[in-house]
């Protein structure tokens, strides 16, 4: 069943009707390249040999595949789409959720818990505990990771069209500047570094340099 949800990119299988087309090959999932993603990327994401993706396909130059073309992925205990249809919460939407929690801080002005002085919160604080799995909000590229200051071990993606989110109090990073992440990817576990008043994660949406309330967006 898996199988068949992520090949189709099904957020809710109560949503499927009678008579709706659906595909899904006699071996693996189907994987659909978005613009400047590797096999590498790919093969990184489901946790699958490359070697393995390329005979399964036939491909001849595994540096030549394209943007908007299917491959085969071989069977693979990862898969991030069962975590798209959790984290979308059924609903199909721009981002999804990093991670389930409550939100504990809100996006906007407020007191900063640990150093007690007025200012504008540029993302939500989500309460979960350390060692939380963090998973890509949207599909895009890892351009940073490291220490943020304030923010502790932090993690930022790119997105289509100047969208950026940023995760941050991480405790490990699990992904590589540089790398294409698929939604609902494992890309690091939470944590409580920087300033922090206790294990949470901060996540936030930037459309170029302005943030963004991540509510506006999130399922």
């Amino acid at each position: 069943m898996g199988q068949l949800e992520a090949s189709n990119r099904i957020f809710d299988p109560s949503s499927i009707q009678p008579g709706q087309v659906l595909r899904t090959p006699a071996k693996g999932i189907l994987h659909l390249v978005k613009a400047g993603q590797t096999l590498a990327d790919i093969a990184a994401t489901y946790a699958v040999p490359l070697k393995e993706i390329v005979s399964l396909n036939q491909i001849a130059d595994p540096s030549m595949i394209r943007a908007g073309e299917e491959l085969v992925i071989p069977p693979s205990v990862v898969s991030p789409w069962a975590s798209v249809m959790h984290l979308s919460k059924g609903v199909e939407s721009r981002f999804i959720w990093p991670l389930l929690g409550d939100v504990v801080s809100p996006f906007g002005w407020r007191t900063h818990p640990v150093l007690g002085y007025r200012h504008e919160h540029n993302g939500i604080d989500i309460d979960v505990q350390e060692g939380t799995t963090v998973h890509a909000a949207s599909y895009g590229r890892v351009v940073f990771t490291g220490d943020q200051e304030g923010y502790g071990t932090y993690v930022a993606i790119e997105h289509e069209d100047g969208y950026i989110t940023g995760y941050g109090h991480l405790s490990k990073v699990l992904v590589r500047k540089g790398q294409f992440v698929e939604a609902g990817q494992a890309i690091a576990l939470s944590g409580n570094s920087g300033i922090s008043n206790g294990p949470h994660l901060h996540f936030e949406i930037r459309n170029g340099p302005f943030a963004i309330d991540p509510a506006r967006y999130l399922p």
